[in-house]
């Protein structure tokens, strides 16, 4: 009987010390762990390991590995039984198993990471690429528009100064002014445009100064002086000689404040007044364009339209409106401008029937942002 027993096949599944209590903690470890002798053959695979694997024990045990086998780190793909391939992050050192030398390999599926990562760098890259596409469709059209525009709006100008001489006929020197304003406004439209697609695409970035919002201000109301007399249009400024510095982007707060005097403008009723008031306002700083309109005006528009009301409608022009649209172009660049330094734009159109209001725009300031 002890002949029959000794001759008997060793049981290749299982590892000599199977039983073992360190055995037992790495077939229930959660990471897939594979055992090799010293010629890369499988002495014994978990449970986790046989899952990444593909394979059972009985698969595994006494067949070569198959994959890198020297000590260290490794990225390899496991291709399974089934077709199906899995990435995983090995991981090999030396050690002693059943008292002979032998290798520990353990294994990391990272086939999901790994996608996702794949998926993130692919979408980055479709990203920069229609940054790059944007960029050049951007440049391309601020050429190709701003340059006849340029000419257009230079040459109207000359003829309506009649800088060569004269034209002859008053209605072609007023075709020439229509020319010029309307060439004007349709620049401006289109650096609004851009603006607002570069804010939209991110490419902002502001620079951090100290600026002095009144200066600012008051740059941008000189700008719009000529603009407002021709439309009928006065402007007055109300601002403190001493004002908190306020950290941001001078030539964007300059840009912003510009256009929304010019929108201010574009929209007030004739014979109407523009104050511009630049006060400190709960820590920070409050800049209100309110419109003060002629009692009298007001008066003989109710008389001569006494049923007629200002639709808000958006193929409607808010021009000589008293009611300011807020996504107008203008107003949607400003309001950016605002967003990126913190802040906020507020917008509150007049009432036709009750002249004693008028369109009221302001722009508050955060505190975070001065400088005392």
């Amino acid at each position: 009987r002890r002949q029959l027993r000794d001759e008997r096949p060793a049981d290749t599944s299982r590892p000599e010390d199977a039983d073992k209590p360190h055995v037992t903690l790495v077939q229930e470890a959660p990471e897939a762990i594979v055992i090799l002798d010293s010629q890369g053959t499988i002495r014994f695979a978990n449970g986790a390991a046989q899952d990444i694997l593909g394979r059972t024990s009985d698969d595994l045990v006494g067949k070569p590995f198959g994959l890198p086998s020297d000590p260290g780190e490794h990225d390899v793909t496991i291709v399974r039984p089934d077709g199906d391939s899995r990435l995983a992050e090995m991981r090999i050192v030396d050690t002693r198993w059943g008292g002979v030398p032998a290798r520990v390999v353990a294994l990391n599926d990272v086939t999901v990471r790994r996608k996702l990562e794949q998926t993130m760098h692919d979408a980055e890259a479709r990203s920069q690429e229609t940054y790059k596409r944007s960029q050049t469709f951007f440049s391309n059209v601020n050429h190709d528009l701003r340059t006849p525009l340029t000419h257009i709006i230079g040459f109207s100008e000359m003829m309506k100064n009649e800088r060569l001489g004269p034209m002859g006929t008053d209605r072609y020197k007023e075709y020439a002014s229509d020319i010029y304003s309307s060439g004007t406004m349709l620049l401006y439209m289109i650096e609004d445009l851009l603006g607002i697609a570069e804010a939209e695409m991110h490419e902002i970035d502001i620079t951090d100064e100290i600026c002095n919002l009144g200066q600012l201000a008051d740059i941008a109301v000189a700008s719009q002086r000529q603009h407002a007399a021709e439309e009928g249009v006065s402007i007055e400024m109300d601002c403190p000689d001493r004002l908190p510095g306020f950290r941001g982007d001078a030539r964007r707060l300059r840009q912003g404040l510009f256009r929304l005097i010019a929108e201010a403008i574009h929209c007030a009723r004739r014979g109407s007044t523009i104050r511009l008031t630049v006060r400190e306002e709960g820590g920070g700083i409050r800049v209100a364009l309110d419109e003060v309109r002629d009692p009298k005006i007001v008066q003989m528009e109710l008389e001569t339209l006494p049923d007629f009301e200002m639709a808000d409608d958006p193929f409607v022009s808010a021009e000589d409106s008293s009611a300011p649209r807020e996504e107008s172009l203008a107003l949607s660049l400003t309001r950016k401008v605002m967003e990126l330094h913190g802040g906020t734009l507020d917008i509150v159109r007049a009432q036709r029937r009750d002249p004693e209001t008028g369109m009221r725009i302001g722009l508050r300031f955060p505190p975070a942002r001065m400088i005392r």
